[in-house]
């Protein structure tokens, strides 16, 4: 999976687990070693510490990815640091912003619209749950009967991760 041109992502959405996934994948697609991935809540950044992180060489790998969850608890001197490193960071940094919540036009985080992109992680439909259920079953080499995904779905809705 390739990354962007300024190595910057925003995964939007209260489905953590399938955000976590993608995070995993952008991690394989990078060939990171451990070392290599900084990860950390947004709310504990000022601008000098998320420059601290950017600034940061790689270890063992080719890049560094730098995760930051509740990113929409980001400052607007922390995005203007992610704006101003965009163009210079992205060579040898790959940066993840994750947030449950949906981030309105006044917020600090539209003004990396442009750079960033973009997936959003809504819950999935009864229909799309039903699918995602017999894809980790079948994974798994079992089966499931379809009055059984429907007792899951009413019992835990689209968070059944």
């Amino acid at each position: 999976m390739p990354t962007t041109q300024s190595g910057l992502y925003l995964l939007l959405g209260p489905d953590r687990y399938r955000k976590r996934q993608r995070v995993r994948a952008i991690a394989e697609a990078l060939h990171l070693n451990l070392l290599d991935r900084d990860e950390t809540s947004a709310h504990q950044l000022t601008a000098a510490t998320l420059m601290q992180r950017l600034r940061q060489q790689p270890i063992a790998s080719s890049r560094r990815l730098v995760i930051l969850d509740e990113a929409h608890r980001l400052d607007r001197p922390c995005v203007e640091v992610l704006q101003a490193c965009g163009a210079k960071q992205h060579d040898r940094n790959d940066v993840i912003l994750l947030t449950d919540v949906e981030i309105g036009t006044t917020h600090p985080l539209r003004a990396l619209w442009t750079q960033a992109t973009i997936e959003r992680f809504s819950w999935l439909s009864p229909a799309e749950v039903g699918r995602w259920i017999h894809q980790q079953v079948t994974t798994a080499k079992k089966r499931i009967a379809e009055a059984a995904v429907r007792d899951v779905i009413q019992a835990f809705g689209a968070d059944i991760a």
